[in-house]
């Protein structure tokens, strides 16, 4: 269960690692909260749904919000 996760993280990564491929602990906080917040196709509900209860609110500034953008598409 856990290797599907971190494939899917690891490719997140390398979408933004292409210039700097050292520098992906910068990007792990929004591929996280991107994972996180995103439902999953078998669920159809995120993995903050499913370990909460309910959906996050995302209030976020637009650094975050290029950056979620960008993971989501």
């Amino acid at each position: 269960m856990v290797e599907p996760s971190n494939q899917t993280l690891i490719a997140q990564l390398k979408k933004y690692t292409t210039e700097d491929r050292y520098n992906w602990e910068g990007y792990l906080p929004y591929t996280i909260f991107a994972y996180n917040a995103t439902p999953h196709t078998v669920t159809h509900h995120s993995p903050f749904n499913l370990l909460r209860g309910y959906e996050r609110r995302i209030t976020f500034d637009y650094d975050c919000a290029r950056w979620l953008t960008l993971l989501l598409n």
